[in-house]
């Protein structure tokens, strides 16, 4: 059969608190279920929170008369992976491993187990921390936003190489971990307003991309036919 079914179950939680307009706290607990995973590891858990000061409410900045807003946040998160196939923690059984009956020329229908099990199978996770600005100008007529961010991603789904005494070629599993860095600056003006209006935009982004790890393995045997002989 070519059918196919996958399932996800998920909670989530979130409290909200802001005082006197300033200052912003949001946290958030989320569980998150999927039929995908191995029967060890079905369920992934992923917290998250942030924190803002809107500076622009304080007297010392309502004293200059130039800001419109100006805020500072930071967050930290996790988020969760499951985009891989349905059933790729289990093993696979195909047909075609047919074999001698009673030793003449018939041959009776056989089966093979063609992918080994990984009952620890588990979510891949995105932990993210960003420091960010939000500006506001002359009425709202310039605005900004700057975002300093590291993203690292932990036990990738890949598929693995597997040593061929094992009797299989590879294995979905969590493999290795990358990192990423950067920095996000968006502006936007209003030049003129009113009866000829100009809306302006403008936006660069800078990004670093680092593998941290890579599966941890040893050499793996393998074998190449070189003319009469093996090497």
């Amino acid at each position: 059969s070519f059918q196919n079914k996958r399932a996800i179950n998920s909670f989530l939680g979130r409290v909200n608190y802001a005082y006197a307009d300033k200052y912003l706290f949001t946290a958030s607990y989320r569980a998150d279920g999927s039929s995908v995973f191995g029967e060890n590891n079905k369920w992934g858990y992923f917290p998250s929170a942030s924190v803002a000061w809107r500076a622009s409410e304080e007297a010392f900045l309502k004293d200059l008369d130039i800001f419109t807003d100006f805020k500072i946040r930071a967050s930290w998160g996790v988020t969760g992976n499951q985009a891989i196939s349905p059933y790729a923690s289990l093993a696979q059984i195909l047909s075609g491993a047919n074999y001698p009956y009673y030793g003449n020329d018939e041959t009776n229908i056989g089966f093979n187990i063609a992918r080994a099990p990984n009952p620890n199978l588990k979510w891949e996770t995105t932990t993210q921390t960003d420091l960010g600005l939000d500006f506001a100008l002359f009425n709202g007529r310039l605005t900004g936003t700057v975002d300093y961010y590291v993203k690292t991603t932990r036990d990738l789904l890949l598929s693995r190489q597997l040593p061929t005494n094992t009797g299989f070629s590879s294995i979905v599993d969590n493999v290795g971990s990358t990192e990423n860095k950067g920095v996000e600056i968006s502006l936007g003006g209003d030049p003129f307003v009113g009866e000829f209006k100009w809306n302006t935009g403008f936006n660069i982004s800078f990004n670093r991309s680092t593998v941290l790890e890579l599966a941890n393995e040893g050499k793996l045997p393998f074998r190449t036919t070189t003319g009469a002989g093996y090497g």
